[in-house]
């Protein structure tokens, strides 16, 4: 719990009278209920699961998630490989329809708390039952952060998503989301100069429905090099429409010169 707080708006509270809150036990494995439910909600941590990584996990699915390769775009991503799964396991590789889920438009994540690892519920040893398709992503970067007993457990983005689940303002120096009118913020140790090749991601949203705008100004701005070609060296800042790297291209901003105002419009 103390994880989910310290690095998301939530905050877990011990219950009093409360009539919907989650009960966690020692029961038959772990397992969870995907979000509220309403009334007593049962959380089990049974045998084998007082694991770091396991507790978030458990965590995340009573905080909303379902299983990130449970998406409905997931075969994009993943292939299952079910003849290596039993088939009383089968189960836990169902694909979910988009009226089930919603992953808010962020983008597949390979990394995130919620997904399984490589060979989970195999028949056997040395099989795999879930192998990414996309080059660049090893097997074992799949659900490795499952089996975190001492490291940072939550991906960036499922920290990003759960911020925007619960529409919170998460935003400072180092990135995050903000749900606001206005705001400002600025690039790590400003005035100071900060440190190069260090992604920051600022999801800005006025929580308005579609065909509402969002204007950026620039009161400063010293990012990277421009040659004056248009093409940026070393850093940038990258405008898109959008809550994910796969979201619209707008524009890339570098060099000395203040930009022009960027005004985007809602999709």
């Amino acid at each position: 719990m103390d994880h989910w707080q310290g690095y998301t708006c939530l905050d877990f509270v011990k219950r009093t009278n409360q009539k919907d809150y989650v009960y966690i036990f020692s029961g038959s494995g772990c397992c969870s209920f995907v979000g509220r439910r309403g009334g007593k909600q049962k959380l089990s941590l049974g045998l084998g699961c007082d694991t770091f990584g396991i507790i978030v996990h458990e965590l995340g699915h009573c905080v909303g998630f379902w299983h990130e390769q449970s998406r409905p775009d997931r075969d994009n991503y993943v292939k299952i490989l079910y003849e290596n799964i039993h088939q009383q396991d089968k189960h836990n590789f169902k694909k979910l329809e988009d009226d089930d889920i919603n992953s808010l438009q962020q983008r597949y994540d390979f990394h995130s708390i919620m997904h399984y690892g490589s060979d989970f519920f195999a028949k056997r040893g040395g099989v795999d039952t879930i192998v990414p398709k996309l080059r660049g992503i090893k097997k074992e970067e799949l659900g490795k952060q499952y089996y975190s007993r001492y490291t940072f457990a939550l991906s960036n983005q499922d920290v990003i998503q759960t911020n925007l689940m619960y529409r919170c303002n998460i935003f400072n120096e180092n990135g995050g989301t903000i749900f606001a009118k206005s705001g400002s913020f600025h690039s790590p140790n400003y005035p100071l100069p900060y440190s190069v090749s260090r992604d920051r991601v600022w999801i800005i949203t006025n929580g308005q429905s579609n065909g509402s705008s969002i204007t950026l100004s620039f009161d400063d701005f010293s990012v990277g090099k421009n040659d004056g070609t248009g093409i940026c060296k070393n850093d940038y800042l990258d405008i898109r429409n959008g809550k994910g790297f796969l979201s619209q291209y707008l524009t890339q901003l570098c060099g000395n010169e203040k930009p022009d105002p960027v005004t985007v419009l809602g999709e």
